[in-house]
Order: structure tokens, then sequence, then C-alpha cells
């Protein structure tokens, strides 16, 4: 697989459009990206649950649907973020993967990201999103990123230890495709909402 021909698809849970674990995705998204030169598609809940909630089913999945789900089941990198929502993950995210299939990320690299008020929910990415994404048979990075309200400035990343969970998994990416990183990258010092 060349590194050109990655596909990176990011997919926020959050019923928000702007919102902080959106900039966390986008911070990972950008990161891994510019790491590796990775064709991305951000894909927001706020945005796509319109089009893919009202199905029960796939079969009942319309053909806009069926793209957003063929962008993801395309995706060679996928990551997963959420606001912590009742100790758990959205429903609307969940809602989206009952529609994936189930073997069409099997192998797949899954970056798992999660956002809560503090730090008592942190443990939402092992405990909800690590198990859902190895259902479906994909390689999770060993790091996975929880961020906290204290971690941002309204809707701006501001701190340093994300940033390092950020480059530390960004680096895991680069060696589960056996990429080589490229030498000069963006700064993602700070992600706009």
């Amino acid at each position: 697989m060349s590194v050109a021909s990655l596909r990176l698809v990011s997919l926020n849970g959050s019923p928000r459009t702007r919102s902080r674990t959106d900039t966390l995705v986008r911070a990972i998204g950008a990161s891994i990206r510019d790491a590796i030169d990775a064709e991305w598609r951000h894909l927001r809940i706020a945005e796509i649950g319109p089009v893919l909630l009202a199905s029960l089913t796939r079969d009942d999945v319309s053909s806009a649907g069926e793209a957003i789900l063929r962008d993801i089941e395309a995706a060679d990198i996928v990551i997963v973020g959420t606001p912590v929502y009742r100790a758990s993950l959205t429903g609307a995210l969940k809602h989206v993967f009952d529609l994936v299939h189930y073997e069409a990320l099997r192998g797949r690299i899954a970056v798992l990201a999660a956002t809560g008020a503090n730090r008592h929910h942190g443990l939402v990415t092992e405990h909800q999103l690590r198990p859902l994404l190895s259902f479906f048979g994909t390689v999770t990075a060993p790091t996975a990123i929880y961020a906290e309200e204290a971690d941002f400035d309204g809707e701006v990343l501001r701190s340093a230890a994300i940033r390092e969970r950020i480059a530390a998994v960004t680096a895991e990416v680069i060696r589960l495709v056996g990429a080589t990183p490229r030498t000069q990258t963006r700064a993602t010092e700070e992600v706009l909402p």
C-alpha cells in the first residue's frame, strides 16, 4: 500500500457541529494527515446524522447515506471520537456503526478519542470504544486520547499533555501503516473550530 493511497476518515460523534470533541478529532486527523500525507475526510454526526439516523437497517439507507457508509468502510485509518454521554459513546455514533458492514474495517487502523467534563469519564475509550472497534476487527492504536474540559480554552485545544498524546498516537499510526513520516509537518498547536 503506497502512502499516497492511504485514506483517513475521522468521525466526530458529537451531536453539535462545533464542540471540543470536534476540535480534538480534527487535531488528531491533522497530525496524522500531515505526518503521512493521507487523503482525509472529516465526518460529523451533526451533519451526517439526518441522512443516516432515520435508517434502522442498511437496507433502509438512502443513496446519500450509502455513500457516507462506503467512505467509512473504505478508510485505511479511522479516527473515532465521542463526547462521553451517560458513561458511554453517543447513541448516534453507535447507530452509525450499527449500519457499517461488520467485515468492512477488518485489519484497518482505528484511533480512539473522547472528551468529557472531567477525568472521571476517561476510561470510556477502553470500556466502550476499544471493544466496539475490536468487534469490527480493527487494529486499535495503543494510545487512546481522552481530553477533559480543562484541556480546552473554549473550543481551542491548549493542553501540552494532550498534544503529546496526539504525537504518540501519530507515531503509532505511522508504524502500523509502515509509512515513512514526512520530514516537515504542519504545526497543529492550535486547531481552530
